[in-house]
């Protein structure tokens, strides 16, 4: 928060029967974007989840933002971590699911 106004929002959810069904969520408002802010906060939400014991992600994306997966790989350098990455663009829209490597 910054000024009383919501600039970032980071959040993970899955169903608790369903480990691998984990989505993440990362969302910056456009004025803090490109500052490294949701660099961050992917970081800090990817080392909760796997502190959680959850090793499988998916995350969706606008397909013109071609940063997600540079950020996981150096998010995953960063904390020792190799991941697994998988992806499929259609209509603009990107799905990509992250495993970490065991």
């Amino acid at each position: 928060m910054s000024e009383d106004q919501l600039i970032a929002l980071a959040e993970c959810s899955w169903e608790p029967a369903d480990p691998e069904s984990a989505v993440l969520t990362v969302n910056v408002a456009y004025r803090w974007q490109a500052g490294g802010l949701g660099r961050r906060a992917l970081r800090d939400l990817v080392s909760r989840c796997l502190g959680m014991g959850l090793t499988t992600f998916s995350m969706d994306y606008a397909a013109s933002n071609v940063t997600p997966t540079a950020m996981l790989h150096a998010i995953g350098a960063e904390a020792g971590v190799r991941y697994s990455l998988s992806s499929v663009t259609r209509a603009g829209l990107g799905h990509m699911t992250i495993r970490a490597a065991s």
